[in-house]
């Protein structure tokens, strides 16, 4: 059987699990990549993204693979893309089209409304999406497969979920090559992960949603080190690559783990990496041994400082003095410090926002992110505050980086000051904050503000943001222009 995915621009870690997945069973696995030039999470101009748009390429292309069965990733922030390009398939290619991921997981029959969807996998997708594959290639339609919701005339076939994979070694390494013949942008660092799940239940997450339909099952699962390990070699990535990032949602804190890991990884790859931590966990034990593995830089989840915020809209039981301490024994180990903030939160005033940038004063990180509330279908927040977002909008939804569901004029203005304190003295800042100067300031697009707080940022991730963007707009706008020359 011919698989085809259809990436929206990113390196997808579940689409080249399911490949391994596939490909080992003995199927044939393609990514059509659409590289979204101008319409990403950083820049958005509609003119930009008309002119430089390879949607209409890609559909040729999968067409000409004629694939059994065409898969798309869907993330809530890129629906409409994934349904626009599934309904252009669908007029011309007789094919089923099967929605994964967080955003059909979330939202099942709202997605299975749409004509061109005829499958939704529900949760973890390698064993579901075999099943579904041998049934097609047997030339029978997958109703009763675990995971997946299907359609028989009007009615919906809801089947249920089987147990998560317990044991993630017995996964076949996730296939980086489905990416990296598409592009060379997809090699400008290597991204893995150590884990599955999460310890927390944030409410702002699908991780509040995603424990309710795995109850009785250990939903936090973490990889072996040799089985971690193993594909590192696999990979060559001590030879090939000058960074690793750990894209966990929370890189495992496990004493016992984290120093065989330290052990092993530092002696045997060696490369300087990047993953998330959270403070509840970042003892100095553990910072200790994630800086003799390698970690160059490490990302931790502020958002806000005020308590009754966090415990009451957020659900993150969090002592705000574990701030401080953590920041100042990364910076004392020497590692970069990363940290992420939202703004838009319910009953967050401007006050709140004032405190947080006070914050950063005392205590200097590296780089500060600041993110918009994004109501996400299902997430406990969005339960009790979101006001009827549960279902689809079909309109130009945004990414969170670009203003997510809850853009404020004012706020926005306050993402500006986030980034020149690292420029500022802190005198300078507090007399803005006091006399609200800050409200005169132009609200500048991301991508400014994004270029000017990574000016003085020696972050890793910066280099790779870097790197790979431009890379995907060169190689891209490159290509484009041969293909205009050709056609035209």
């Amino acid at each position: 059987m011919k698989v085809a995915f259809v990436n929206n621009g990113t390196e997808s870690l579940g689409v080249g699990y399911l490949a391994a997945f596939l490909k080992k069973q003995g199927h044939t696995v393609k990514v059509f990549n659409d590289p979204q030039l101008f319409s990403d999470e950083y820049i958005n101009n509609k003119h930009l993204n008309r002119i430089f748009s390879f949607q209409k390429q890609l559909i040729n292309d999968v067409i000409n693979f004629s694939p059994d069965l065409i898969g798309f990733s869907v993330l809530t922030d890129y629906y409409e893309w994934a349904c626009y390009l599934a309904a252009e398939l669908k007029k011309r290619l007789a094919r089923p089209i099967i929605f994964g991921g967080i955003h059909p997981t979330s939202v099942p029959e709202e997605v299975l409304k749409n004509n061109f969807v005829d499958m939704v996998c529900i949760g973890e997708g390698e064993l579901a999406l075999l099943d579904v594959v041998e049934k097609l290639e047997k030339s029978s339609w997958p109703y009763n497969v675990l995971n997946i919701w299907t359609k028989d005339g009007q009615k919906i076939i809801k089947n249920k979920i089987r147990p998560l994979i317990d044991d993630l070694g017995k996964l076949p390494y996730p296939d980086k090559t489905v990416f990296y013949e598409v592009s060379p942008y997809f090699k400008t660092a290597y991204f893995t992960i150590a884990s599955r799940g999460c310890l927390y239940k944030c409410s702002y997450c699908c991780h509040s949603y995603l424990r309710e339909i795995y109850p009785e099952t250990c939903y936090y699962r973490i990889r072996s080190v040799e089985n971690l390990i193993g594909e590192l070699e696999c990979y060559r990535v001590k030879d090939k690559y000058k960074v690793i990032r750990f894209v966990d949602d929370i890189f495992p804190s496990d004493k016992k783990w984290l120093s065989e890991f330290s052990k092993v990884y530092s002696k045997r790859i060696g490369v300087p990496f990047i993953c998330y931590i959270h403070p509840s966990v970042a003892r100095e034990e553990q910072i200790l041994l994630l800086k003799k593995s390698g970690a160059c830089e490490i990302v931790i989840g502020v958002q806000t400082l005020f308590e009754n915020t966090q415990k009451e809209v957020l659900n993150r039981q969090i002592n705000i003095d574990n701030w401080e301490r953590t920041i100042l024994c990364l910076k004392e180990h020497k590692i970069f410090v990363t940290a992420e903030n939202m703004i838009g939160i319910p009953g967050q005033c401007i006050d709140e926002i004032k405190e947080l940038v006070k914050f950063y004063c005392r205590n200097k990180v590296g780089r500060i992110h600041v993110n918009w509330l994004r109501y996400y279908p299902k997430t406990k927040i969005t339960d009790k505050f979101g006001q009827g977002m549960q279902g689809i909008r079909k309109r130009d939804i945004k990414p969170f980086t670009l203003g997510g569901d809850v853009f404020n004029e004012e706020l926005n203005k306050m993402r500006v000051i986030f980034a020149l304190i690292n420029f500022l003295p802190n005198k300078l800042i507090c007399f803005i904050l006091r006399s609200n100067v800050y409200k005169y300031l132009p609200s500048f697009p991301l991508v400014f503000i994004n270029i000017f707080s990574n000016l003085k940022s020696g972050a890793a991730s910066n280099k790779i943001t870097r790197k790979r963007e431009f890379l995907r707009y060169y190689t891209y706008i490159k290509k484009k222009k041969i293909i205009d020359s050709v056609l035209f």
